[in-house]
C-alpha cells in the first residue's frame, strides 16, 4: 500500500473513533437494550416468552443485599468496555503513523 492510502484509512479509522466516542447517530443505551433482549437471559420459563428490563434486575451479594442495579452496572461496564477498544485502536494507529512515518 502506498502512503495516501494508509493515510486515508487512518482519516477513516479516526472518524469511526469519533463517532463512537461522540455517540452521534446512535443511542448506546438503545443498542445495548436490544442486545440484552437477543441474549434472551433475562427471563424465567414461568414468564413465557416475556423478558425483565436491566432495570428491573439487580445484584445481589449473598445475603448482605443489593449491590447495584443491572442496568447501572451494564452501562458503566458499556462505557469502560468501548474506552478500552477505542485504546487498543489508537495504540494501533499511533503504531501505523510511526511506520508510515519510517518510509
Amino acid at each position: 500500500m502506498n502512503k495516501k492510502s494508509e493515510v486515508d484509512k487512518k482519516l477513516k479509522i479516526e472518524e469511526l473513533i469519533d463517532f463512537f466516542e461522540l455517540r452521534n447517530g446512535y443511542n448506546m443505551r438503545e443498542v445495548v437494550e436490544d442486545m440484552v433482549d437477543k441474549i434472551g437471559l433475562l427471563n424465567h420459563e414461568t414468564m413465557g416468552k416475556h423478558t425483565l428490563s436491566m432495570d428491573e434486575c439487580d445484584i445481589q451479594w449473598g445475603e448482605s443485599g443489593h449491590v447495584c442495579m443491572l442496568d447501572e452496572f451494564v452501562e458503566k461496564y458499556t462505557d469502560k468496555l468501548l474506552e478500552g477498544v477505542l485504546n487498543v485502536i489508537k495504540s494501533y494507529l499511533v503504531e501505523q503513523k510511526e511506520s508510515i512515518d519510517e518510509w
